[in-house]
C-alpha cells in the first residue's frame, strides 16, 4: 500500500498562509522551533523515481546535497552539476555508497558563467537527451560586489541568470518524454524585497549582498510564473519553492547574525 499509493499533493492551512504572507509574523516559522512544529504533518516520501533521470545544480552541499541524497534514495538517475570536479566525484561516491545507487553522473560548470552553461548543456543535450526533472539550486550569497569576467552582477548571474540560461536550453530534453518538470529554488528572503527591473545589476544604488540575492530569488519566482504559461503547451510543469530556514554551511557563513537568531 505504501508503495502504491498515489502521491498527495501539498497543502497549507489558512492560519500558515496568513503568517507567510506577513513576513515580521511568519519568522518563527523560520527557527527550530517552527521546523519541530511543522514536522509533526511531515510524511514519509516513499514514491520510488526508478527510471527517471534527475538533474541538480548545486549539489555538493547544504540543500542541493540533501535534496540529491533523497533522490537517490529513491532510485532516479541522477546528474549532478557542480564547479568542483574533485568534491563531485567525492559527494557522486558517498551518495551511490549510502544508498545503493550507483546510476549518478558528474557534469561540471560553474552556474555564473553563460559559456559554461552553454558548455554544459551541449554535453547534456549529446548525451542526456530527455531529462525528466531539472532542479535549478546552485545559488549564493555575496556580501560585497563582484562581476563575473563576463561583466554581470555576480548574485544575479548565478542566481537568476544562470537557471533562466539553463532552462531555455534544455527545454528540448524536458519536453522528450511529454511530461518534464522544473523546480527552481528560491529563498524566504525574497519576501523583503521587489524587483528592480532597470538595476538587475546592482549598478545605480550602495551594494548589499542579502538584497541583491534576494531580489535575484525574486526574479527566480516571477520567472516561474513566466514559465508555468509559457511551457504549458508543452507539457512541462514548473515549480518555485523557499525551502524555510536551512542549517546549512552557506547561510551561518554569509548571514552570521540570521544564523544565530534562528538556530
Amino acid at each position: 500500500e505504501a508503495f502504491n499509493r498515489r502521491p498527495t499533493v501539498p497543502r497549507i492551512g489558512g492560519l500558515s498562509a496568513l503568517l507567510d504572507r506577513t513576513v515580521a509574523g511568519g519568522l518563527p516559522a523560520f527557527t527550530r522551533f517552527g521546523y519541530a512544529w511543522a514536522r509533526r504533518r511531515f510524511a514519509p516520501v516513499v514514491e520510488p523515481l526508478c527510471g527517471k533521470t534527475v538533474l541538480i545544480t548545486g549539489a555538493t552541499s547544504g540543500i542541493g546535497l540533501a535534496a540529491a541524497r533523497m533522490i537517490a534514495h529513491r532510485g532516479a538517475r541522477l546528474i549532478l552539476v557542480a564547479r568542483n570536479p574533485e568534491k563531485a566525484e567525492e559527494v557522486r561516491r558517498r551518495i551511490a555508497h549510502e544508498t545503493g545507487n550507483d546510476t549518478i553522473r558528474l557534469f561540471t560548470a560553474d552556474m555564473s558563467l553563460l559559456r559554461d552553461i552553454d558548455r554544459l548543456a551541449d554535453a547534456l543535450m549529446a548525451e542526456e537527451p530527455t531529462i525528466d526533472v531539472l532542479i535549478n539550486n546552485a545559488g549564493a550569497l555575496y556580501p560585497t560586489r563582484q562581476e563575473t569576467d563576463e561583466g554581470f552582477e555576480r548574485s544575479f548571474a548565478v542566481n537568476l541568470l544562470g537557471p533562466y540560461a539553463l532552462t531555455c536550453r534544455l527545454i528540448p530534453a524536458l519536453e522528450a518524454w511529454g511530461g518534464g518538470r522544473n523546480i527552481s529554488v528560491s529563498s524566504g528572503g525574497m519576501y523583503t524585497q521587489g524587483i528592480v527591473t532597470n538595476d538587475l545589476l546592482f549598478q545605480n544604488e550602495p551594494y548589499d549582498g542579502t538584497k541583491a540575492y534576494a531580489r535575484a530569488k525574486r526574479g527566480l519566482v516571477i520567472l516561474t510564473e513566466h514559465w508555468a504559461q509559457e511551457l504549458s503547451p508543452r507539457n512541462i510543469t514548473v515549480h518555485a519553492m523557499h525551502p524555510g530556514w536551512v542549517r546549512t554551511p552557506g547561510i551561518k557563513e554569509a548571514l552570521p547574525g540570521f544564523y544565530r537568531l534562528t538556530d
